[in-house]
């Protein structure tokens, strides 16, 4: 090879020509990240606008478990009665007809039932064809479902007024008793436990705001309006459900598995904050494995660490979460544990993102289907009692997890890309996704508290906003009551009537402190005996 002389000037000009080449193929790879990167997030919102939202994949729909358990054993059924030879033979295509339930056969048997007796024949009441009388010999019934408006109706309490006639003729000082009455849940009001339950049920549960009730009732010549209610709400609050609401959650930090979430929340008349402002409804709960479901919400002013650390100084136990740092950030006597769910979300948002290339769909296609094992292991632990399910996840579920990381870790790609971020998660948050395994107890997912704050992100929808912390606190309360009776299968509507009432009656024996005692649990025990 020949060798070149060049002089020590152009020497610098080629280090200088070197470095500007560099330099351009550096902003060249920039350039194509950030178009790449924004290639990906057309996709993914454009997948968000008009694609399905549904995390199931369909290219994971013939996965199997390998070496989960006999398959007699996975597939069986003992509470599973045999099917009829005809619903054997209804199969067609691969899908078995159901049964069409009707509403006549769906209606609950403790419905009121008006009978119309219906006597008049069309033709009279002689025989067309002979002239002589015709005879009852039967009836027939025929059932129709008659829903009412709902209606306001005045209570008008009329006490009897009694003196002693004797000592008022004998110039003694007349004694004068009055008949009792049931006190009043909000004295000196208008304001009866039933109509303070109807417009928190329509509220809470319905997510029917205040101004659209007071729409409603103005329909039935009602003038009843929204800051009539929401002083009725806000006095129950005061008066008795914060007592109730208390003891909750005394009684939720004593458990020893709990799940939590946030979601913002505009307050418009915040001190030091400005209307714009997001301040945060914070919710906590009750794992499965807990008899008795208890759904709490916390208004706070703003998402600082130091809101989940005063709710939970005296918990101990395992905290199912997302990855937001302000959980990880708890006591040393709190384990926080990972969810999967967001896992597996962050990955198909990356797959959407890629669009149509196959490499990295490959790829993702099968990380994900490691997590997609996981998801049907536990659908077939789910009925097993926790000392069986830990010992299934750790011989089958946690090798799996521990392949799915070693694959994740041997993976090189750009940060700034979708499929990036979604590993850059994921080992992030490696330590909290396998505590897991800690115990046959927790949860795969953080699905349940997502639920659990659903009604309230409904109801936000509709209400938008709230006016002052005081009505956000009381949402807070209200929020916490019905979602724990609904998770125990009790009517909130019934519920509330009768803690409004009994709190009114125990405030007037002096037994104030006994209010607390009013809780969903409680009332469901009363009432199943």
């Amino acid at each position: 090879m020949d060798k070149v002389t060049i002089s020590r000037e152009e020497y610098a000009q080629l280090l200088e020509l070197s470095a500007t080449v560099k330099s351009l193929q550096n902003y060249v790879s920039e350039l194509e990240n950030t178009v790449n990167f924004l290639k990906e997030g057309l996709h993914l919102s454009r997948e968000r606008a008009f694609g399905s939202s549904s995390e199931k994949l369909e290219y994971l729909e013939q996965l199997t478990i390998p070496n989960l358990f006999d398959e007699m054993e996975a597939l069986s059924d003992p509470k599973l009665s045999e099917p009829k030879l005809d619903e054997i033979f209804s199969e067609v295509k691969s899908h078995k007809r159901r049964k069409k339930v009707s509403l006549q056969d769906s209606l609950p048997e403790d419905l009121p039932v008006i009978e119309r007796h219906h006597s008049e024949l069309p033709g009279g009441q002689d025989c067309p064809q002979c002239g002589h009388e015709l005879v009852k010999f039967g009836s027939r019934e025929y059932k129709h479902l008659l829903l009412v408006p709902s209606k306001a109706v005045v209570i008008k309490d009329i006490t009897d007024v009694c003196k002693c006639v004797h000592c008022e003729a004998a110039g003694e000082k007349t004694v004068i008793v009055e008949a009792s009455c049931p006190p009043s849940v909000i004295p000196g009001s208008l304001a009866t436990a039933e109509a303070i339950a109807q417009i928190a049920t329509e509220k809470f549960v319905q997510a029917t705001p205040l101004y659209r009730q007071e729409q409603y009732w103005e329909r039935f010549g009602v003038k009843l309006s929204r800051q009539t209610m929401s002083n009725w709400l806000l006095r129950a609050v005061e008066d008795t459900l914060k007592s109730v609401y208390e003891n909750m959650c005394e009684q939720l930090v004593a458990r020893d598995v709990l799940h939590a979430d946030e979601s913002p929340l505009q307050v418009l008349r915040e001190e030091g904050k400005s209307p714009q402002s997001k301040s945060y409804m914070w919710l906590y709960r009750t794992s499965g494995d807990s008899e008795d479901a208890l759904v709490l919400y916390q208004y706070e002013r703003d998402r600082k660490q130091i809101r989940p650390q005063k709710f939970l100084t005296n918990f101990q136990g395992y905290l199912h979460c997302d990855g937001y740092s302000a959980y990880h950030s708890l006591a040393g006597n709190i384990t926080c544990v990972g969810c999967w769910s967001h896992l597996r979300r962050k990955l198909i948002d990356a797959r959407k993102a890629l669009g149509k290339s196959k490499t990295g769909n490959n790829l993702l296609n099968d990380l994900l289907s490691y997590i997609e094992q996981l998801f049907m292991y536990e659908k077939v632990l789910k009925e097993k009692p926790p000392d069986e399910r830990q010992e299934e996840r750790l011989l089958h579920e946690k090798p799996i997890a521990e392949k799915f990381f070693q694959r994740l870790e041997e993976i090189t790609v750009s940060e700034k890309s979708a499929l990036g971020r979604a590993v850059a998660y994921a080992l992030g948050q490696k330590e909290y996704l396998m505590n897991f395994f800690l115990d046959g107890r927790l949860e795969l997912t953080n699905n349940r508290a997502e639920r659990s704050i659903k009604p309230f992100v409904i109801g936000r929808k509709n209400f938008l906003f709230a006016n002052t912390p005081r009505g956000a606190e009381g949402s807070a309360i209200y929020y916490s009551l019905v979602e724990t009776c609904k998770e125990n299968s009790i009517d909130p509507y019934a519920y509330l009537v009768y803690t409004l009432k009994q709190a009114a009656v125990l405030r007037d024996a002096g037994k104030q402190e006994d209010i607390a005692d009013l809780t969903p649990a409680n009332f469901k025990k009363l009432h199943s005996d």
